[in-house]
């Protein structure tokens, strides 16, 4: 892979803000599944190497180690200086993206909060087109099924009929 193609992959990668976790992380592993880096990601730590180590140990133990180190660069330069003050100890890419998903679970939790509350609230106006309102309930209840909040689907699915 050229300079230029690793620069416009890891460009595609927005930088993440508290908001856009999800849409991070899918970008995240996919550049480093599309680079072949995902490897960390989806083996455990292999043992440390010692004397009695064969070449195959050590060419998996190097492929790890590799992996580990570059998307972890990858994700620390897609990452504010403040959300990286407090994980500096994480070695392990795997252990730094389940403590990012720790940190983002009340993202997650505000953003059902906000949907419901759309939802809720949202009444025709006569001054809107029918069309669009009807868009925007059809654009909320694709969230909620996001979201899986299956009760509320059917509530909403009622709303846009009436």
């Amino acid at each position: 892979m050229s300079v230029n193609n690793v620069f416009a992959t890891l460009n595609g990668i927005p930088m993440l803000n508290g908001a856009n976790f999800k849409v991070w992380k899918n970008k995240v592993t996919l550049v480093l599944g599309c680079m072949d880096l995902d490897y960390a990601l989806r083996e455990l730590h292999p043992a440390p190497l010692t004397n009695q180590s064969s070449i195959h140990d050590k060419r998996v133990f190097e492929r790890w180690e590799w992996a580990n180190h570059i998307g972890l660069m990858i994700m620390q330069n897609t990452i504010p200086e403040a959300f990286l003050d407090t994980m500096t100890e994480k070695k392990v890419i795997k252990q730094f993206l389940d403590t990012l998903k720790e940190r983002f679970v009340r993202s997650d939790k505000a953003e059902n909060s906000v949907t419901l509350r759309k939802l809720v609230s949202m009444r025709y106006k006569d001054d809107r087109n029918i069309r669009e309102y009807a868009l925007d309930m059809c654009h909320l209840a694709g969230k909620l099924k996001g979201l899986k909040i299956k009760q509320l689907e059917e509530e909403q699915e009622l709303r846009v009929v009436l």
